[in-house]
């Protein structure tokens, strides 16, 4: 498996659901097949939170499970 490490910088709130739409143009991991994880949180059932509101900030780590779409 691939592992991707990114690097948020942004001086707005984003949402759980930028995340993954980053997350898509970096992995090709489609959105709808992202499973994302943090700190036990499934973070891919609340794309309308913010990063902010479940505790993402710097150094945070999120694992993110899904297949790569083929080229």
């Amino acid at each position: 498996s691939e592992r991707h490490v990114l690097v948020l910088r942004s001086t707005t709130n984003l949402r759980i659901s930028d995340l993954m739409e980053e997350l898509q143009r970096i992995t090709t991991v489609p959105t709808y097949q992202q499973r994302l994880y943090f700190r036990g949180l499934e973070l891919h059932l609340m794309k309308d939170r913010t990063l902010r509101e479940l505790g993402l900030d710097n150094n945070a780590q999120v694992r993110l499970i899904g297949e790569p779409t083929q080229t």
